[in-house]
Formats: C-alpha cells, sequence, structure tokens
C-alpha cells in the first residue's frame, strides 16, 4: 500500500475527523484535503468516497470559512459554494485567471445582482501581488487593517516570500504569518 492508495486516503480522511471533532480545523483540512486528492485520482467522479470526501469539506469550510483561490481552485472546490451550481462554475472558470478581486466582481456582476454577487465574493479570494497590489487588494485579505495595510506597503519590494515572512513577522504570529501568506504572491 503506498501513499496514493484509496486505504490511505481512510486513514487520512479519519486522522481529519479526529481534527475536526477537537475542533482543530485547519489541521482536520490537510488531511481531508489529502484524502480528496487521492480519492479523486483513484475513483470516478460519482464514486460515494469522493461523494463523502467533498460533503467533509464543505462542511469543514462552513466552519472555518476557508475562502478558496479563484485561480487555483478545482471545478469540485468551487461546487463547495453554496449555490454555485454547473452555470455559475463556467462562469468562474471562465474568467480566469483572476488578476484583483474586482475583475470578478466585474466578471460575475454579469450574471447575478448586487447582493447575490456580495455573498459569493466572501468565499474566494485572488492573491495579491505584495509589490504591486493596491491599497484596495490589500485591504481585500480578510482581518487586514491599516496598520497592516502600512507594514506590507513598508518593506516593498519584496524579493522573495521569506522576507515577507520575517518582515510581517515582525507584528504578528507565525499562524498569522502563514494565513497572510496564504493570499499573497509575488508571481
Amino acid at each position: 500500500m503506498g501513499s496514493n492508495h484509496p486505504d490511505t486516503a481512510t486513514s487520512l480522511y479519519n486522522l481529519g475527523a479526529l481534527y475536526y471533532a477537537l475542533g482543530k480545523y485547519s489541521l482536520a483540512e490537510n488531511f481531508y484535503q489529502r484524502a480528496f486528492q487521492i480519492r479523486q485520482s483513484a475513483f470516478p467522479p460519482d464514486h460515494p468516497a469522493r461523494a463523502l470526501s467533498l460533503k467533509q469539506l464543505a462542511e469543514l469550510y462552513g466552519k472555518m470559512f476557508v475562502q478558496i483561490n479563484l485561480n487555483t481552485a478545482t471545478q469540485e472546490e468551487i461546487l463547495l459554494i453554496p449555490g454555485v451550481g454547473k452555470r455559475m462554475l463556467h462562469e468562474f472558470e471562465e474568467y480566469r485567471p483572476y488578476k484583483t478581486l474586482a475583475q470578478f466582481r466585474k466578471e460575475i456582476g454579469k450574471y447575478v445582482d448586487q447582493k447575490e454577487l456580495a455573498r459569493l465574493e466572501q468565499y474566494v479570494f485572488v492573491p495579491i501581488h505584495l509589490n504591486t497590489a493596491s491599497d484596495e487588494d490589500i485591504l481585500s485579505i480578510p482581518g487586514m487593517g491599516k496598520r497592516m495595510l502600512r507594514e506590507f506597503k513598508e518593506y516593498r519590494p519584496y524579493k522573495n516570500i521569506e522576507q515577507f515572512r520575517k518582515e510581517i513577522g515582525k507584528y504578528v504570529d507565525k499562524k498569522e504569518v502563514a494565513r497572510l501568506e496564504r493570499y499573497v504572491t509575488l508571481n
């Protein structure tokens, strides 16, 4: 049995369930994601094991409110957004790669009203470029305030992600740096 065997996925899923029950959602996510990746490769789309993984990820994301990256999310992950069906999935994918959330608002706003657009936006993000992002883009990161906006900009230009970790790590703990890193890019 190897690291990509369906039985490995079951073990990973069970570890995720343990962490989920303990309220350690970010740890649970790692195990659930890996289990889903294995099951996605091993089973056809309509297989119950895949459906179970997706159901658990949806429940987990509802608890921990994990936003998905519009540029890298799989079809299955996009369909986890409440109310998103195949039509909206197509629209989400059609405009990739997204450069900003403003582009998402413009393109998806063609198909839904402002209230629905705001609802959908709470589930997604577009990574911001550390060296060129506008104030509005930086402030789109959940939990970002004016103080951290100033700190993000103070250390420009960033040469690598390690520099970001070091400089922002002066103001927040490692866990918060890791959370913020999810929303940024240098590419």
